[in-house]
């Protein structure tokens, strides 16, 4: 199953099923595909794709953000991949996410800055961020978040001409997750 691991609600990119024969050449069937709350396993979706042709799933954009497992089933085969939905608006992160991040792009440019949502579902969570250009650490800095995102803003600078990296480190009780 070709699916992202995070899925934005705002641009919801094609998904591939493959189902292959020996010579490992995509066969065109139709699957049943299901999704599913990860966690109740609450059935939210039933469809018919076909493999082996991308599937825009658009109804996504409809659905609440959170953790789903799309199932796939052919004969006796079955397939399940989990992913995450999620948007830029969201205000608070999934539910066991420690640290978590998600950008809807990863370019950046003089027309347009970078943007990096950061948080934790973590109370009282100490996020460090720092970022770098291709000569080193540019810029730090810190969020103190509760079960809460933030946005990080990067605007784009002459010396980024090859672009920036963002390293993010989690403190929580004594504890560190990167």
């Amino acid at each position: 199953i070709d699916a992202e691991n995070q899925v934005n609600k705002k641009n919801i990119q094609p998904w591939t099923i493959h189902l292959t024969n020996l010579e490992r050449v995509d066969q065109k069937q139709e699957v049943c595909a299901r999704l599913f709350t990860a966690g109740e396993k609450k059935q939210v979706w039933e469809g018919a794709i076909t493999s082996g042709s991308p599937y825009t799933p658009s109804f996504l954009a409809t659905l609440a953000s959170g953790r789903y497992v799309l199932e796939v089933t052919y004969d006796s085969l079955k397939l399940e991949k989990e992913f995450a939905l999620v948007s830029m608006e969201d205000r608070t992160p999934l539910p066991g996410s420690n640290l978590w991040t998600f950008a809807e792009s990863d370019k950046i440019d003089r027309n347009h800055e970078a943007v990096l949502q950061l948080g934790s579902s973590l109370s009282d969570a100490y996020i460090q961020y720092y970022i770098y250009d291709a000569k080193g650490r540019v810029e730090r800095g810190s969020y103190m978040l509760s079960d809460s995102l933030a946005l990080l803003h990067i605007p784009y600078k002459e010396n980024y001409k090859d672009g920036v990296s963002v390293s993010l480190m989690l403190v929580k009780e004594g504890k560190v997750y990167t």
